[in-house]
């Protein structure tokens, strides 16, 4: 159980947040750049005294304002990753991982093979990618047995194909490890492939904490082109290799997306996009669209220039993106029934 409750000035700009987390999992501190985000964890981390407040991590006391508790850094068993990997460059990645180690050269084999990178032990840091640089540095967090793992933006400085192959260990950690992840982001790809609970900061103020699950707008990534995303946590119900379509059960029913082989069963969690979101007040007939849902209009919202929002509950959120010229032509307007078509191409993760 993890819960934080500070305050800090930093000139004209103020945090004040508080929060709690249970999960097990990974719990995303996620907002635009300039939030207050890195802030937060350096002050659960020590790296920043807060002015006033308190942190309870695990059943330990790490700050107190009122009882005059300050936890050292070296005491409060907290990892940290930072955006590069930090790692000593006249040590190789063996040295590196042992570095302020507290668990055993065994421990040291077992958790360089969970992270895939066992056949580096002996090469140095300049002949490693930033990858698995990253890699080295969880390890190395890992072995001094943190009660938590804080890491801040970890894939900011990879390339994509190296950013996909990272979040794929960090998604394993708390389960491989059992061990909670604060992880802190402002892309929403990142949001989607790793959260287990959400927690959104802006102006240095908690604005939501909770499931992913529900309606985002880009979150200041460029990753969703800075779209309006509607999420759904599904289940996998098929797989169709031939043409490549999962289906997945939600809340709202049966969704079906082009994505790779997922085990039947397997959790997924499916973004769609506004604008792959097509409202019809008729069921349509023989089209190519299967994705079809019968839902309510909630509200509408103003999404600059001649467009809408319009959000709608189809037994889970789901937003549209329609023309002012449409919304008028087909009237609508809250407690409108619709018919949502959405697209096979959303996004999975």
């Amino acid at each position: 159980m993890i819960e934080v409750k500070i305050k800090k000035k930093f000139g004209k700009f103020n945090v004040d947040a508080e929060f709690s987390s249970d999960s097990m999992g990974i719990t995303v501190l996620a907002g635009p750049s300039g939030s207050g985000k890195t802030t937060i964890i350096n002050m659960i981390s020590g790296l920043v005294k807060p002015d006033e407040g308190r942190i309870f991590i695990n059943g330990r006391l790490l700050f107190d304002s009122d009882k005059k508790v300050n936890c050292p850094v070296a005491h409060r068993q907290c990892g940290y990753i930072f955006q590069e990997g930090r790692l000593f460059p006249h040590m190789n990645v063996r040295r590196n991982m042992l570095y302020g180690k507290q668990s055993s050269r065994s421990m040291l084999k077992e958790t360089a093979a969970l992270l895939g990178i066992e056949h580096l032990l002996d090469r140095m840091p300049v002949n490693l990618s930033g990858g698995e640089k990253q890699r080295v540095a969880i390890g190395r967090a890992l072995l001094m047995k943190p009660q938590i793992l804080l890491m801040d933006e970890p894939l900011a400085s990879l390339d994509p194909e190296r950013r996909e192959d990272l979040m794929a260990h960090i998604d394993r950690l708390p389960e491989q490890f059992g061990i909670p992840v604060f992880y802190v982001t402002h892309s929403t790809r990142e949001i989607l492939r790793l959260s287990d609970k959400l927690i959104r900061i802006e102006s240095g103020k908690v604005m939501s904490s909770g499931n992913p699950g529900g309606e985002y707008h880009g979150l200041g990534s460029t990753d969703a082109n800075g779209e309006y995303v509607s999420v759904f946590d599904c289940v996998v119900k098929s797989y169709d290799n031939k043409f490549g379509i999962v289906t997945a059960g939600f809340t709202g029913g049966i969704i079906r997306i082009l994505a790779d082989s997922r085990p039947v069963e397997s959790k997924v969690r499916i973004a769609v996009k506004a604008s792959d979101v097509t409202i019809s007040m008729d069921r349509p007939g023989n089209i190519s669209t299967t994705n079809i849902f019968r839902g309510t209009v909630r509200s509408l919202e103003d999404n600059g220039g001649h467009s809408l929002l319009v959000h709608c509950d189809a037994g889970a959120p789901l937003a549209a993106k329609v023309s002012r010229a449409s919304a008028v032509r087909l009237g609508l307007k809250p407690g409108k029934k619709v018919y949502l078509l959405v697209k096979v191409v959303s996004m999975i993760y």
